[in-house]
């Protein structure tokens, strides 16, 4: 047995074991997990995780930021740089966090004062710092921050607790929405876009959309799939209106989609896989049109769309992983289902009622959990009692309702937190 101090409490630690629960001589619980000769302590939890493709990052229930995985542009925080600047191990960048939120080489959290600070790649001016230079180590950035928001690795916004949405980052299509584009048209410093926003959504960040408190659809960028539902191809350099009433919107690289109020479903742009769910694959739609109703939520990208019914059943249109041919009309899959999520490499996911969940798609790094890197052509159970989920395009992470954090998949950059850079086939605890 070797002891160790938390908190002026001494505590046992069995070093061949895999999981320990403890009570110390002060009172109060503890729960770890350990793997080889890491031992991450985790008191009372994980509260979130985010996951990127080359990054991973937790808040523990003290309000603790921890982060592993590459750091090439300085995402890491840590006054270093560099494609051999790996993080291996969970390691802590910051205390007092709210909310955190990664994007491939940009990272950012918001602390409990509300104030927003950022790290990592800035080529286009997305840390809105006034330049293009690389940032090292968490700055802030803004106060007075609801959400943050990193498109791609390109555009970053904001919403204050005002609804004042702020914008910057790269413009080759218009999407900073100021009337330019083009290569040399980057906004470099935070600016401000509209208010009265109720939320912002952007895909790669070739497009970015907003809904205000009037449950009005705005949005500019990327047209060439006729996504933005204006009956043209041309891209739109300036927040146009496109629908009323709307309850919420997702937005694809060529489709994009809104839910009404009265639960309709629309979508326009691409339909190449079938995913407008039409009985074809028609190339491209220019207008809104309605494809289902009594929808209570959705999640899909390019090839795929998935919704929940207000009967809580499952139904998906489009290409599914395996599948000998699109599926363009909406099937159903699945009863009593909570939460569905589909990302832009195919790894989709749904947690049922019971709060498992069940997983299917791409297997290439092992992100399906599934012990090989076999493609997953059905949805397969992973994993019960299950309260929050982030999945990245390689890599898979999941909290259970005991706040213990799972992951596999993709470990090139160390991201996965083992202190190796071995990718994972099977769900790890980490924390």
């Amino acid at each position: 047995m070797t002891g160790i101090v938390i908190n002026n409490n001494e505590y046992e630690v069995n070093t061949g074991a895999t999981k320990i629960e403890y009570s110390s001589m002060g009172g109060g619980n503890v729960s770890y997990s350990m793997y080889g000769d890491k031992i991450p302590l985790v008191e009372g939890g994980i509260k979130k995780v985010a996951a990127s493709l080359e990054t991973t990052a937790y808040i523990d229930s003290n309000d603790d930021l921890y982060m592993c995985g590459g750091n090439e542009y300085g995402q890491q925080g840590n006054g270093e740089s560099g494609a051999g600047k790996i993080v291996s191990t969970f390691t802590k960048r910051a205390s007092n966090v709210k909310d955190v939120i990664l994007s491939q080489n940009v990272s950012a959290y918001i602390d409990n004062n509300d104030d927003l600070y950022m790290c990592g790649y800035n080529a286009n001016g997305q840390q809105g710092s006034g330049d293009t230079n690389n940032v090292l180590t968490f700055t802030k950035r803004a106060s007075n921050v609801k959400n943050f928001y990193v498109f791609g690795t390109n555009v970053s916004a904001y919403l204050t607790n005002n609804n004042d949405f702020y914008l910057c980052g790269n413009n080759l299509y218009g999407q900073q929405g100021n009337g330019t584009s083009g290569r040399y048209t980057n906004v470099l410093t935070f600016t401000k876009k509209a208010s009265n926003v109720k939320s912002i959504k952007g895909n790669t960040g070739s497009s970015i959309f907003y809904i205000d408190t009037s449950n009005n659809l705005y949005g500019c960028g990327y047209n060439a799939s006729g996504q933005q539902g204006n009956g043209s191809t041309n891209n739109i350099l300036t927040f146009t209106k496109i629908a009323e009433n709307v309850k919420s919107f997702i937005t694809t690289y060529y489709t994009n989609w809104y839910l009404t109020n009265n639960n309709e479903l629309y979508a326009a742009g691409s339909n190449a896989n079938g995913q407008q769910g039409i009985s074809d694959t028609i190339s491209k739609v220019y207008t809104f049109t309605k494809r289902a109703e009594n929808v209570k939520s959705f999640s899909g990208y390019d090839y795929v769309m998935y919704y929940i019914n207000e009967d809580d059943e499952l139904y998906g249109a489009g290409q599914f992983a395996g599948a000998s041919s699109n599926v363009t009309t909406f099937t159903k899959i699945a009863d009593d289902i909570k939460t569905i999520y589909a990302n832009e490499n195919q790894i989709n996911y749904y947690l049922d009622k019971r709060n498992d969940l069940y997983m299917r798609g791409w297997n290439n790094y092992g992100q399906q959990g599934s012990g090989d890197t076999n493609n997953v052509l059905t949805f397969t159970k992973r994993a019960s009692n299950v309260k929050d989920v982030s999945v990245e395009s390689y890599s898979s992470w999941y909290i259970n309702n005991n706040n213990e954090l799972y992951g596999c998949g993709y470990n090139a950059n160390g991201q996965q937190g083992s202190g190796d850079t071995n990718n994972v086939l099977t769900f790890t605890q980490r924390a």
